[in-house]
């Protein structure tokens, strides 16, 4: 431990907490961050310490990290976990290196920290983002859940529409039953029910016979049916078309991030951006969007959808995603934590400045 001479100053502790920690590069997001610098740490041992912070941070504190404030994240991190560990957070604490000022953070997520340092937390050049994340390769391999395992419809009875295509309850009466449908002036020919495919979403109710001018439109009826009544759907999976996922994720008055909605397409495009909108706006009631900010990829039929259905709304795209695309053309670290510093700023005349030395170091004006 350090000696009393050493300690005529209290060391000053960042105290990071109800945030996670994200790879690539390594950094703690989204925390709420206490300054404490009046307490005697070296004073303290390895349990005093954590029944110090649990009581601060009204939680468990089972993972805990430190690192200096002069060092990277993703290179100066460490871990305390017995008493030979806090010793060295204390001589650290201490050193001149240090200055008398260490961050400690707090992994509530149990993630494999020291891991994602061990790679230095850089993104590597070859790491190019056009959006081809979000396309599944043809080498992923997946697995189809045999049909004898695909839970039974139990919300059948009383929906006479499932009870009669489900073939699930069918009952020794069932065969003489035949369905009514409308004949037109007398003649014994069925006239069945047209789509509509302009009608609410959730007012869309598939009726035997019923006509579709497409396989999509069938799909569509059929899932926001399944949706609005709470039932089970599955598509039958194929070997050339696997789906995509498209999300929605909201942040709330702690900066805590939480999923809103999410639904699987045949393929990312404006049509199933829209739809996708249209079923969240009409949920979460926002009408054309105003009060509402919207933060996203780059994917060409996703701007065009919000345009179209909440124009009212604050559109910004994603900085790892600007950064994607930043980094073809501009390499190395200078630019990397130049961009990161000017995204990360907080005010126009800071952000200005860190634009301006990317252009110093591009044009060296």
């Amino acid at each position: 431990m350090a000696s009393d001479s050493k300690q005529s100053k209290y060391l000053t502790v960042y105290l990071h907490y109800n945030g996670l920690f994200a790879p690539k590069p390594l950094v703690y997001l989204n925390a709420v961050v206490v300054s404490i610098c009046d307490v005697d740490f070296g004073a303290m041992d390895f349990k005093d310490f954590n029944l110090f912070i649990a009581k601060l941070i009204e939680g468990s504190c089972d993972n805990v990290y430190y690192c200096t404030r002069n060092e990277p994240l993703a290179e100066g991190i460490r871990r305390i976990t017995n008493d030979a560990d806090y010793f060295e957070f204390i001589e650290t604490g201490y050193s001149d290196e240090a200055g008398l000022r260490m961050n400690v953070y707090i992994d509530h997520e149990n993630e494999p920290v020291l891991d994602w340092a061990d790679d230095e937390g850089h993104y590597s050049e070859e790491d190019l983002d056009d959006d081809k994340d979000s396309q599944l390769s043809d080498d992923i391999p997946y697995e189809h859940e045999a049909d004898d395992y695909i839970p039974s419809l139990d919300k059948t009875i009383g929906d006479e529409f499932l009870h009669r295509v489900s073939g699930m309850c069918k009952d020794i009466n069932d065969e003489a039953e035949t369905d009514e449908v409308e004949t037109k002036n007398g003649d014994d020919k069925p006239v069945y029910p047209v789509h509509n495919e302009n009608q609410k979403w959730d007012k869309m109710v598939p009726i035997l016979g019923m006509r579709f001018s497409n396989p999509m439109e069938l799909k569509n009826c059929l899932t926001n049916y399944a949706v609005k009544n709470g039932y089970n759907l599955y598509f039958e999976k194929n070997d050339s078309q696997r789906g995509q996922l498209l999300a929605a994720m909201g942040r709330d008055a702690n900066n805590h991030i939480f999923p809103i909605a999410w639904a699987v397409v045949e393929v990312e495009n404006k049509e199933t951006w829209k739809w996708f909108l249209d079923l969240l706006l009409d949920d979460i009631e926002m009408g054309i969007g105003h009060g509402l900010t919207l933060i996203s990829d780059q994917h060409k039929g996703l701007i065009e959808a919000v345009k179209e259905r909440v124009p009212a709304a604050e559109h910004r795209q994603c900085a790892r995603h600007i950064y994607a695309n930043f980094k073809k053309s501009f390499k190395g670290e200078q630019y990397r934590k130049l961009f990161w510093a000017a995204a990360a700023s907080t005010t126009q005349p800071k952000f200005e400045a860190e634009m301006n030395s990317i252009k110093k170091l591009t044009f060296g004006l």
